[in-house]
């Protein structure tokens, strides 16, 4: 399986000569009030089990909500992938004026996510099983509490974990009306600001915070492999040049890219 990140010129030669994903704080993102959304919900849940369950369970469900209302800005960094790499909603939102798709192989960026503390998830739309994801994400939790005996500390810890866990899934969580996309999501656990990967760069309008993941794999022939399957240039007026320009960027950073592909979308912007 490969998936695209969709990205402008200057984005993609960053990542050519980085050899990295800027994955940005999802905090900076167009939509950051769904990962607020994600905590709210896991908040009402919490609530609404709170008096079902027994005296374990009920003190660890009291400790997440507490939890829950203190972590709404935490530092949670996300890179964002499509599953379809010539999409026209994708080429307006993040390429309209000139850019490329980056297709790479789903195991290679998991690679990646995994050296780093990452985890690669697909975006869930629906609120439904937005609702279901955090049951069950609660449930060997609650089971684990009402067979032994556990402090407030412990307890306290325990509610601290399953909060530090449940921002991977809130951070995947999007708004239904955004589901053409079928997003994925490379997600960051927790960050502390002061990570020796941790960066900031010029954004549209205010400095954006990110985190530097390093993305190479190996060295194949003398060439870097990225998991980079295929570069595809958007749509625009001079598709060409911009082909044979990537091209080139790739053989003077001695990265390995598969193929070069051009959109098929009638689309000019520029």
């Amino acid at each position: 399986m490969k998936l695209y990140h969709y990205t402008t010129f200057s984005g993609a030669l960053g990542i050519l000569g980085s050899k990295s994903m800027w994955a940005s704080c999802i905090h900076f993102l167009n939509d950051k009030e769904e990962f607020r959304h994600g905590i709210a919900l896991a908040s009402e849940i919490a609530e609404g089990r709170i008096n079902t369950q027994g005296p374990n369970g009920k003190r660890l469900l009291g400790n997440i909500e507490k939890i829950l209302h203190t972590v709404r800005r935490n530092f949670v960094c996300v890179a964002s992938f499509a599953e379809d790499g010539d999409l026209l909603s994708q080429w307006r939102g993040y390429a309209a004026l000139g850019g490329v798709s980056l297709g790479f192989h789903k195991s290679a960026l998991e690679a990646a996510g995994q050296r780093n503390h990452f985890k690669l998830l697909k975006c869930v739309y629906d609120d439904n099983d937005k609702i279901k994801i955090i049951n069950n994400y609660l449930e060997p939790f609650l089971f684990e509490l009402e067979e032994q005996q556990f402090s407030d500390e412990n307890i306290w810890h325990l509610a601290e974990g399953w909060v530090a866990g449940f921002h991977v899934y809130a951070s995947s969580f999007k708004d239904k009306s955004f589901a053409e996309e079928n997003e994925w999501r490379l997600i960051s656990d927790p960050t502390t600001i002061d990570h020796d990967k941790v960066r900031v760069r010029s954004g549209p309008g205010f400095p954006i915070p990110y985190f530097d993941l390093p993305l190479q794999q190996s060295l194949v022939e003398g060439q870097s492999d990225l998991g980079l399957d295929s570069i595809m240039i958007g749509p625009h007026s001079e598709q060409e040049l911009a082909e044979t320009a990537f091209s080139i960027a790739a053989v003077t950073k001695k990265i390995r890219v598969e193929t070069f592909t051009r959109s098929s979308i009638p689309y000019r912007s520029v």
